[in-house]
């Protein structure tokens, strides 16, 4: 279970990369390096919070899990899941909503994201 004080430090944490990425996908940018690489940030940054070592974060086979984890159930289909615009422009604090909602995603599936880091790592063992 993760509590109010790590669900607030895990989206300061987050936040930035959350807002790029969502920048990365609107229609206006289209930017598919940008979405990979704060993509592979927000998957780094998970397996990091929940093994408090920088160095598993970096650990290809794991946050690479998380990645495909988490496009599965969020960035493959955010039009479905968060309400993501596709063919509607985006402007300012017009992304704070769908980041909340990003966000609260992850939080939902929290404990499958921790299940599959620690299972990535005891398969890795």
């Amino acid at each position: 279970m993760i509590t109010d004080r790590e669900k607030f430090l895990l989206r300061k944490e987050m936040d930035f990369h959350i807002h790029r990425y969502l920048m990365a996908n609107s229609c206006q940018r289209l930017n598919g390096g940008e979405k990979a690489e704060h993509h592979i940030a927000i998957s780094k940054i998970l397996v990091g919070f929940i093994t408090c070592d920088d160095a598993k974060q970096e650990r290809s086979p794991v946050w690479k899990d998380v990645h495909d984890y988490l496009a599965d159930i969020l960035t493959d289909k955010m039009d479905e899941v968060i309400g993501f615009p596709i063919h509607t422009p985006l402007y300012g604090d017009m992304y704070t909503p769908l980041a909340d909602k990003f966000f609260s995603v992850i939080i939902k599936h929290f404990v499958e994201i921790e299940q599959l880091v620690n299972s990535a790592l005891a398969n890795e063992a």
